[in-house]
């Protein structure tokens, strides 16, 4: 569960005005928002999936399979493409109410340069200049063998100690499982940090670091709030409509208190800052603004007066 600020007035307000549906109210903005991992069929769903969950992403995001009932319906699409988005791919991110996009098996983006994850990461940029949408890379079978603590066994750490020592042959059962649960760079990675005198838990530390899963979750974050934004407005409207009913009056002025309207700030705010527009892309900037205008013009409201109270709990006056 998360800790929503209007949640917690809300829980307030309904002891108060003794209003059960401001209680229910207040149990949908805590919840999880709901999001989707989705994509094309072989572009590694499951195996991101697994990895979000991994690195802790259930907390205030749940991670989904896919898109389900509307009742269950995602706020959050993460797609999942490999090497460059379809017009499919194109089209779900158009249409997500918040998304982020994950270049996946980025560890096959080649080995020249920087490194695979360096490669992936610049298709990613000029990925994001095209369509306005957070796209960053992920080697998620790295971030699996990471996070999980089943992952990396016995059996694949003896492997792969047996190569850091120069081992010139496997059985081929191992080689196989180093290759469907780690690939040729995750191995890499692996015998590295062994022969720099990791031990298991720093081989996994370190493939970890080189999954790319550490610039991803902070975009999921980003996104979520957005998510969370929009529900808050949900909440609001359905609060608003409590006030035309018995006790309407009572309502009303709770909905209008401080602590309604500074609830509401936090949440614009937190939106809000996701919104970060790239200053190096003309038409990232024009698409991502476009994208942005409805949600931009509920939130600033909010901002503009939870900033009006504290200004006058401040003693602001109006200049004469």
């Amino acid at each position: 569960m998360v800790e929503s600020p209007l949640a917690d007035v809300f829980r307030a307000g309904a002891d108060t005005l003794d209003q059960p549906a401001l209680r229910r109210l207040a149990a949908d903005l805590d919840a999880p928002i709901r999001a989707a991992v989705t994509g094309r069929p072989g572009a590694g769903r499951d195996t991101v999936r697994r990895a979000l969950r991994g690195v802790g992403v259930g907390g205030e995001v749940e991670v989904k399979a896919g898109p389900a009932g509307d009742s269950d319906a995602p706020e959050l699409e993460i797609r999942v493409f490999v090497e460059e988005l379809t017009g499919e791919d194109r089209a779900a991110l158009a249409h997500a109410p918040a998304a982020v996009a994950v270049m996946t098996k980025a560890d096959l983006a080649g080995f020249g340069g920087a490194g695979p994850l360096a490669a992936a990461a610049a298709r990613c940029r000029r990925i994001e200049r095209r369509t306005g949408v957070p796209t960053r890379p992920l080697a998620a079978l790295l971030a699996v063998a990471g996070s999980d603590p089943d992952a990396l066994d016995r059996e694949l750490l003896d492997g792969l100690r047996a190569l850091a020592g120069g081992a010139a042959r496997l059985p081929a059962r191992l080689r196989r499982r180093l290759c469907a649960e780690l690939d040729v760079f995750g191995v890499a990675v692996a015998v590295r940090a062994l022969r720099c005198g990791a031990d298991r838990a720093g081989v996994r530390a370190e493939l970890l670091r080189a999954s790319g899963v550490a610039d991803l979750t902070p975009e999921i974050a980003r996104a979520g709030g957005v998510a969370r934004y929009r529900r808050v407005l949900a909440a609001v409207a359905a609060a608003e409509r409590l006030a035309t009913g018995p006790h309407g009056d009572a309502i009303a002025r709770f909905l209008a208190g401080d602590e309604v309207v500074l609830a509401r700030m936090a949440h614009a705010a937190e939106a809000a800052g996701a919104a970060q527009i790239p200053d190096d892309d003309a038409a990232a900037q024009l698409r991502r603004a476009v994208a942005w205008q409805r949600v931009a013009r509920d939130w600033a409201p909010d901002i503009v007066r939870g900033s009006l109270r504290l200004w006058t709990r401040a003693g602001g006056r109006p200049a004469r």
